[in-house]
């Protein structure tokens, strides 16, 4: 491992590193669920710039990281109820306008409209309409 010490005395890992910032706390907040630092830079440098920095998107999609499970965003996956795949939904046209009414965009299916509903752009009564 390759290690050189800053100008506070801190090590620094230069193995695989892409840059470093030294930096010297000079006040603490607690906000609460955690302390934040304020510091001070004191020295910093690219170590080697030909290297891609891994960003927290990286880290999320490509590396698929998660949550710890004492995080307080961690999800238990297998806590969670399975989704149910909407197979059934079907599409209704108004045989006056050829409106579209789909029940996997409008939430609700065709069946469950009240027996008055009409078609929002002719009027149309809910019974003009055909299964496509």
């Amino acid at each position: 491992m390759q290690i050189k010490y800053g100008e506070t005395g801190t090590p620094i890992i230069l193995n695989d590193s892409v840059a470093f910032l030294e930096c010297k706390v000079v006040q603490t907040f607690d906000v609460g669920t955690h302390l934040m630092f304020i510091g001070e830079l004191v020295q910093s440098e690219i170590i080697n710039d030909a290297k891609e920095p891994i960003t927290y998107l990286y880290y999320r999609q490509v590396k698929k990281g998660l949550a710890p499970e004492n995080a307080p965003t961690y999800i238990d996956k297998s806590k969670l109820e399975p989704k149910v795949q909407k197979t059934d939904l079907k599409k209704f046209k108004c045989t006056n306008c050829g409106y579209i009414y789909d029940e996997a965009s409008e939430g609700k299916k065709f069946s469950d409209l009240t027996d008055d509903w009409t078609c929002p752009v002719c009027g149309a009564e809910k019974i003009d309409f055909v299964e496509i």
